[in-house]
């Protein structure tokens, strides 16, 4: 008599779950999707329109200013006047900010976020890939091991002689029979518990429209809204209906609260940080500055001390002494990638920088500076990558960030024809075949220095809204050039094999000096005495300089 195998069924499982997992994240993006639709038509951000100017204002005043005029002194009016409202009036007061999303999901503990911001971070935190996906899928498939064989010896009387036999066992199937049918029965009741909150925030999404962001929760002892919502739900257990309807309020009063706080102002934060950062207000901005003037760079304030253990003295030194408000990752994980500040901001950075500098030179009565239309290869956000070995990970993650080619990307190598302008012409992407070297380095082909490659490009006078290099120790001998170039607003760098002498403490003090601010520090296990960097520029008056 013959048993069927259990490893004939052993792809069962593996697929349901691949298939459940798959769906899961299917309903909950589009869950996502229909809420945020549902938020942008319910009046915006607090009752504004969705528009792609509308997280600047001087690019709304801009916008709705420059089209109409027919003339450039008319262009120049324009902009004057949407500077003058927006800069002096709504970046100092916002009155339209709402900051209750992260004072509801960090328990309080953060309440200087707004929601367009704490939205972005929401977005980013959960679609950030921890780890390879072929990774998460083997080491699924690697936990539903198969059935397992045994061989046993037993003993048996046949016709009165002992004899013994080895017999060959398959574990029985029939010890997991139950897993199948639980895990159908749980998706099932997850898929249709979810099917039914979303019904119903759809329901109240629409039901409330506009009107969500127009009510404020009444002042209360601790949290209003907690407290409010929880009157509403005891109120309304008579019924599982009313209950969730209760929750529901709750929940819409709490998304909905604006902050009381009007007289908010952003004015240093996005002086200090050329516009890259709008939506600190100076309260907190404040505390960053005498957080990063106070900060000690050094172990007993002795800069050379461990000098000797290159590895420690990277870590006992030296640390970032600035919290960017929307630090991300572009490029996921592994090596390549580089943490950026507030990289939202780039897009349409140039227009900002356009709008600013023709309203300042009209204010200066500059007339032909004034009257210069907008143009991206004078104003366009400008990215240099040197050093990739044909990797454009970060390069790519740029793109898809921004969401479009707006921003030139310049990338240097001439370790290879490392040329993809063939396959994404559309994607901006500009490889050169040169090497990067210091203005103090003895010349030689394929290598320029800064100020040469400028030059051959056409970028006197452009903002490099990013500078990322890594070319393997060269940044010890070029680090003047790009620290002291004013027109460089992050720098993204990774930094090998501290040197055994004053040169380390000089390298790292220059960054500072320079108003070059760092946010963040990452240790490449790659690379042994290896770190990642990352500067923002800020004016003199962050550092009380």
């Amino acid at each position: 008599m013959k048993r069927r195998s259990a490893s004939s069924r052993s792809w069962v499982l593996p697929t349901v779950v691949a298939v459940t997992t798959s769906l899961f994240t299917i309903q909950a993006f589009v869950l996502y999707q229909l809420l945020s639709a549902g938020d942008s038509k319910g009046g915006g951000r607090n009752g504004q329109q969705a528009s792609p100017s509308a997280g600047d204002p001087v690019a709304a005043g801009g916008n709705a200013n420059v089209p109409a005029s027919s003339s450039s002194t008319s262009m120049v009016n324009g902009i004057l006047a949407a500077t003058e409202r927006s800069r002096t009036a709504m970046t100092s007061t916002d009155p339209h900010r709402s900051y209750a999303m992260a004072y509801h999901d960090s328990f309080g503990m953060i309440d200087n976020v707004d929601d367009e911001a704490w939205q972005r971070a929401r977005q980013w935190a959960r679609g950030f890939r921890q780890q390879p996906i072929c990774a998460i899928i083997i080491t699924q498939l690697l936990r539903l091991s198969p059935p397992t064989t045994t061989i046993e010896t037993a003993t048996m009387n046949v016709r009165g002689h002992k004899k013994t036999k080895t017999m060959m066992k398959r574990r029985s199937a029939s010890s997991r029979s139950w897993v199948l049918p639980t895990v159908m029965a749980v998706t099932t009741s997850l898929f249709t518990i979810q099917a039914f909150v979303l019904y119903r925030l759809l329901s109240a999404s629409n039901a409330k429209g506009g009107q969500r962001n127009d009510q404020l929760a009444s002042p209360s002892a601790g949290d209003p809204v907690a407290a409010a919502g929880n009157a509403n739900v005891l109120a309304s257990s008579s019924s599982s209906t009313s209950m969730i309807n209760g929750i529901l309020a709750a929940t819409e009063r709490r998304t909905a609260m604006t902050s009381n706080e009007h007289d908010r102002s952003y004015g240093m934060a996005y002086h200090d940080s050329f516009g890259m950062i709008d939506n600190v207000d100076d309260e907190a901005w404040q505390r960053a500055r005498q957080w990063a003037r106070g900060f000690r760079q050094h172990t007993k304030n002795k800069p050379l001390s461990y000098i000797y253990l290159k590895e420690f003295w990277f870590y006992t030194h030296y640390d970032p002494y600035f919290s960017c408000p929307e630090q991300r990752r572009i490029g996921m994980v592994g090596d390549g990638p580089k943490w950026v500040c507030n990289m939202h901001r780039l897009k349409g950075i140039g227009e900002r920088r356009w709008k600013e500098e023709t309203a300042a030179a009209a204010q200066a009565q500059s007339s032909a500076a004034a009257a210069s239309a907008y143009d991206p290869k004078k104003y366009g956000c400008l990215i240099y990558s040197i050093g990739s070995n044909g990797d454009y990970t970060f390069e790519d993650s740029v793109y898809d960030d921004i969401g479009g080619p707006e921003c030139e990307i310049h990338i240097f190598d001439f370790s290879g024809d490392f040329d993809r302008a063939s396959i994404n012409p559309q994607r901006n992407m500009h490889f050169h075949k040169w090497g990067y070297q210091g203005s103090k380095d003895a010349p030689k082909e394929p290598f320029a220095d800064l100020q040469t490659i400028v030059k051959r490009l056409g970028h006197e006078g452009r903002v490099i809204d990013l500078f990322k290099i890594d070319c393997e120790e060269c940044e010890w001998s070029s680090y003047p050039d790009f620290v002291e170039y004013d027109n460089i607003r992050q720098v993204l760098i990774e930094v090998h094999h501290i040197k055994n002498t004053q040169l380390s403490v000089d390298f790292f003090d220059a960054f500072k000096n320079n108003n070059l601010v760092m946010y963040s520090k990452e240790v490449n296990p790659l690379g042994g005495a290896t770190l990642e960097y990352s500067f923002i520029r800020m004016r003199p008056s962050f550092l009380g300089d």
